[in-house]
């Protein structure tokens, strides 16, 4: 099922105005019934590999992940890692033994055979995904992908400005600008989702990228999720 627009934007409002997990945890269940998929999910890594967010996978599933480290070789995180596009599950590398055990345990406990994830960068090395799972056929699950991309990267963007605002090392509220490389990447993999030639080729600099002077003409997007927002309405 389709978002509208304002269902959509209702969503992400409720988010900003949320001030801790279980308020994001409670947008994220209203997005996956609107989205009417299996599973949303909103995943932080830091540095030291510890691990936290929300979403919509069984407790039983979240603890045994925990208990069995599988974050050494879930092939979403680590082949996502690396990575500054989206990804659909079956582009990832599920042929070794413990991936495949891996995608065994987790169908036993829930979790469906169609992934897209998308990976996040934020500041100080930050690394976040957000995932959207369920149980369809490919041609069904291609459909949605196309259908809903845009709105999906909009919608991992803003979850992850609300967890950088819980982070104890930055100040409430604070925002983090892109750095230059970021921005370019963003422009280069977007320009890719709207088919528009006109968009950053990754070794431009940024200064002289066609989606920069858009962003600089609209007022320089004070932090990520605004210069996501500019980035994929930009016609």
């Amino acid at each position: 099922m389709l978002v509208t627009l304002d269902n959509l934007e209702s969503l992400l409002s409720a988010l900003e105005q949320s001030d801790s997990l279980e308020g994001m945890q409670r947008v994220i269940e209203a997005l996956r019934a609107h989205y009417g998929v299996a599973h949303l999910v909103y995943h932080w890594v830091d540095s030291r590999g510890d691990q936290y967010g929300c979403g919509t996978y069984s407790d039983a599933w979240r603890q045994k992940y925990l208990d069995e480290t599988y974050l050494r070789i879930d092939p979403v995180v680590q082949g996502c890692y690396q990575r500054f596009h989206p990804v659909d599950w079956k582009r990832l590398d599920w042929s070794s033994k413990a991936a495949r055990e891996f995608a065994k345990v987790a169908a036993e406990y829930g979790v469906g055979n169609q992934g897209f994830s998308i990976p996040i960068r934020g500041p100080n090395g930050q690394f976040a995904l957000f995932t959207v799972n369920d149980t369809c056929d490919d041609r069904t699950w291609a459909g949605f992908t196309q259908s809903n991309r845009r709105d999906l990267i909009l919608i991992a963007h803003y979850f992850n400005e609300k967890a950088l605002e819980f982070e104890p090392a930055r100040q409430p509220g604070q925002q983090q600008p892109l750095s230059p490389r970021l921005y370019r990447e963003c422009a280069f993999q977007i320009g890719r989702i709207k088919h528009d030639p006109c968009s950053c080729a990754r070794n431009e600099p940024w200064p002289d990228c066609g989606l920069a002077k858009v962003i600089q003409s609209r007022g320089n997007a004070g932090n990520i999720v605004h210069s996501v927002r500019i980035l994929l309405t930009n016609r």
